[in-house]
Formats: C-alpha cells, structure tokens, sequence
C-alpha cells in the first residue's frame, strides 16, 4: 500500500508497521483508498473527521473529532470497518450470516455497542483475529490497518471465518418403537 501511494510514511520517511495507527490515520487510508477525497480547510485531521461525518462513514457521537490523533481501539476499527464497507463500497451487512460468538473468544470484552460489529466484520472475513482472540480494548497498528483495507478493497483475499464455525455433534437417533 505504501508503494501505490495508499498510505504515507511518518515525516521521517519510515512506515513503522506496528505502531499504532489514529483514527484520522485511519479513516484517510479508508476514503483515500476508495477514490473519495479529504477536504476542508482546516487542520488535516479536522478535515478528515469531517469527510468521514459528511460521507456517512461515522458521526461525531461515535468518533468524535477528539479521539481524530489518539490511537484507535481495535473495537472502533471494526465498526469503521463496517460502516467503511456499508457506505464507501456499497457492501451489504445487514442479514448477513454471522460467525458464531464462540468464533471470538473474548468478544464479550467489547463495549455492546461493538460486538455486532466486531462479528460482521469476522463474518464479511475482514478480520482475522490475533490467534488468542480478538483484543477488542487493544490498539489498531498500521499493518492492521492495511491488512483490513486491502482485504476491504479486494487487493488480497478475505479470510473464510464462517467455515471455522463450530460443528454440531451428531445428534444420536432414536431407535423406532414397535
């Protein structure tokens, strides 16, 4: 992504894939990458916030323009996620067939607000997961952020979570009475 011009460095020059990644970091990638624009003439944060309020990506309830230079909770990427794929791609997530809960070990420790999300973008196979769980309290780094985005924009192959439900023992059969 950095070699197409998707996302940009730091200043000096470095990508630094684990580090963490802001929300306005963040949403830019998701409305850059999908051929929008960041406009507005104020600070370039400010001006991102706004694009994703006026695209319909989020409102100011759910990101305010507060947390646009904090690090972005693994949580609230994953309903960035979803909206991104709902509003900026057209992308159907309503009545989709979902993973089952126990697919994501510690979904419960999401907000409530979060864990619809969070189990759409499994579902949708935006996300994979850290191998011990979600971590839905964690930060988003960078890697992560191209690695949802490029599975967002079809750049790399989506992750079939649904097929890593949990079966359902045979259920033993009665024996007919005479």
């Amino acid at each position: 992504m950095l070699q197409k011009n998707r996302i940009q460095g730091k200043e000096d020059g470095s990508y630094r894939p684990n580090g963490n990644i802001t929300t306005a970091e963040l949403l830019s990638i998701l409305i850059n990458t999908t051929g929008n624009k960041i406009e507005g003439s104020g600070s370039w944060s400010v001006n991102v916030m706004n694009t994703a309020y006026n695209l319909g990506i989020v409102t100011s309830n759910e990101l305010p323009e507060s947390e646009a230079n904090k690090p972005i909770s693994r949580e609230k990427m994953a309903m960035v996620l979803v909206k991104s794929a709902e509003v900026l791609k057209g992308e159907q997530t309503e009545g989709i067939e979902q993973v089952d809960k126990s697919l994501i070990s510690d979904l419960n420790q999401a907000g409530q607000a979060y864990q619809d999300y969070i189990r759409t973008a499994y579902s949708m196979g935006l996300l994979a997961g850290t191998g011990k769980g979600y971590n839905p309290k964690g930060v988003t780094t960078r890697a992560e952020a191209c690695a949802i985005t490029n599975r967002l924009m079809g750049y790399s192959e989506r992750v079939d979570n649904l097929s890593k439900q949990p079966t359902q023992p045979d259920q033993p059969t009665q024996p007919e009475q005479p």
